[in-house]
């Protein structure tokens, strides 16, 4: 059976500002690329191998990683960027200050552009079902994405409804856990 891990990118220019990065293209900090550098060294070190890594394709989460992939001789033309794995959409909010889409219906979700957990979720099961297609035949994968993908994934699997994901609390930056996907989401 695939065993699945999931690493939330490096600390973003988002995440300094305490701004909504979303589907923005937001850079890692240079703190970001050093946190991404010390998980793909403590990887390395760890004697954990992935047969894949698939990754967001968001610069932010591309970038932390490619950085795995060079230090564990991962080839990084072979990472796999799935559009699906993408932090959920906050359209014309994104940007804003951390909290502005907090209490809003899913009427003024839609109003600004933004998806609903609703639509999020059906996005991420998509991309859930992919990568479990592209995982067939492997033992080790890892999955660099973002804190909402990782909280959604664990209500889900949990059998909690999807918006219980608001519970969870968000993995650290560049910080590697168990991806709860073997089964199939409830």
């Amino acid at each position: 059976m695939t065993k699945y891990y999931f690493v939330r990118h490096g600390e973003s220019t988002a995440n300094v500002e305490g701004v909504i990065a979303g589907w923005s293209d937001v850079a890692l900090t240079e703190k970001g690329v050093e946190q991404a550098k010390l998980l793909a060294n403590e990887l390395a070190g760890s004697g954990i191998t992935f047969d894949l890594i698939v990754s967001s394709p968001l610069r932010r989460a591309y970038d932390t990683a490619m950085a795995v992939a060079e230090v564990t001789d991962y080839p990084g033309r072979e990472i796999v960027t799935l559009p699906d794995l993408r932090e959920i959409g906050s359209g014309a909010l994104e940007l804003s200050p951390l909290g502005v889409t907090k209490g809003l219906s899913d009427k003024d979700r839609r109003a600004v552009g933004a998806e609903t957990v609703a639509d999020f979720e059906i996005r991420i099961r998509n991309g859930i079902e992919e990568l479990r297609c592209l995982s067939t035949g492997r033992d080790s994968v890892l999955v660099v994405g973002h804190s909402g993908v990782y909280r959604l994934v664990t209500a889900l699997a949990n059998g909690q409804p999807a918006l219980s994901m608001k519970r969870i609390d968000r993995p650290p930056n560049a910080t590697m856990l168990p991806f709860p996907i073997e089964n199939p989401l409830r």
